[in-house]
């Protein structure tokens, strides 16, 4: 398989998660030589908009988990 794009999709509410994804996006992108790209979910616009992926494009997903104890 020839990647030739690497995107991070992120929801990072923090800011660690996104921090991850793109360290992680940018060393994939290094390695296949390949261009990158970020895509925030964090807001309802963001979430609400309609995304679409290459063939040759490689998906890096983080999400944040958030536990709430009782």
């Amino acid at each position: 398989m020839d990647i030739k794009k690497v995107t991070g999709v992120y929801f990072s509410p923090a800011g660690s998660t996104k921090t991850v994804v793109e360290t992680t996006v940018d060393e994939l992108a290094r390695l296949f030589k390949a261009e990158c790209r970020y895509i925030s979910l964090n807001t309802p616009s963001d979430r609400a908009q309609e995304y679409q992926f290459a063939p040759d494009e490689l998906v890096v997903f983080g999400l944040s988990l958030i536990h709430i104890s009782e």
